[in-house]
């Protein structure tokens, strides 16, 4: 145990702080401004990457849009064959020149 005799209090302060020294979590208590800002810059790099990733020219939204495209274009196309069928089965023994005047005549409407 380490003995004072109130004389010289500063010193023995100073000896009781080098013999014990405070933990690790009491001398570092909160986050400094260093990893507060490195946090921030990283954030902020995850966020214009995602941003790039919807809104440029290979990025989601544009697929997004060719996508929907490609899809009506595919239904319209689907519908036009789904006609074809209907007619090909209803004038199965007419002469084909008659029938696609026909067909012709139903797209146009």
């Amino acid at each position: 145990m380490i003995r004072t005799n109130g004389k010289n209090k500063r010193k023995d302060n100073e000896i009781i702080k080098q013999k014990f020294p405070k933990s690790k979590l009491e001398r570092n208590k909160g986050i400094t401004l260093i990893a507060l800002v490195i946090t921030i810059i990283v954030l902020l790099i995850l966020a214009g990457i995602s941003i790039r990733a919807l809104t440029g020219e290979n990025g989601l939204l544009t697929m997004a849009e060719a996508a929907r495209e490609e899809t009506k274009k595919a239904e319209i196309k689907e519908a036009i064959d789904l006609v074809i069928m209907d007619e090909m089965a209803k004038n199965y023994d007419k002469d084909k020149s008659e029938w696609l005047q026909e067909l012709a005549e139903k797209i146009q409407e």
